[in-house]
């Protein structure tokens, strides 16, 4: 399970709180016949937000997500796990979902997606194009830069996160 950098300044205490909410949320979408892919606490806009993200096979329909929400909901006004206000946000991956381990990304080689690195490749951070292999050491990826197909190798110490994307 990913957890993002906690709101507060002690750490083991949100985590500790994150991993609660986990097995809570877990165990409802369980219920639902649904997977917890992650779960974050973050503050944007100046709104502390309780965000989960679900999976569910074939597809995740906007009713499954009302319903999990309506569920952790119920759940978590049982604890008083976080006393400020914060918003719970419960959604499917999204059509750009991020993948998250080797047998996923391995599973879209030939999908359009797109990798973000953590230095510069071929003067950029972030690269769209077709996933061609991945393997212990790199990913190739068949690209357009400045109007011309490229095969570019990544290695996948400089890869921060791989996605799905959508081709316009």
């Amino acid at each position: 399970m990913r957890y993002l950098t906690p709101l507060n300044n002690d750490g083991r205490i949100m985590n500790n709180k994150l991993k609660i909410v986990e097995e809570i949320a877990s165990k409802c979408a369980e219920d639902l016949n649904m997977e917890i892919i992650s779960v974050d606490f973050v503050r944007e806009y100046g709104m502390r937000i309780l965000r989960i993200i679900a999976r569910k096979e074939p597809v995740m329909s906007i009713d499954d997500s009302a319903a999990l929400n309506r569920k952790i909901s119920n759940e978590l006004d049982k604890y008083d796990l976080f006393p400020d206000e914060y918003f719970l946000e419960v959604s499917s991956e999204g059509i750009e979902k991020e993948l998250r381990t080797e047998d996923e990304i391995k599973a879209a080689i030939g999908e359009y997606i797109c990798i973000r690195t953590n230095k510069k490749i071929m003067g950029k951070k972030q690269l769209f194009g077709y996933l061609l292999a991945f393997d212990d050491e790199k990913a190739t990826l068949k690209t357009d830069i400045k109007d011309q197909t490229k095969i570019v190798e990544i290695n996948r110490e400089d890869i921060l996160k791989i996605r799905l994307a959508v081709k316009f």
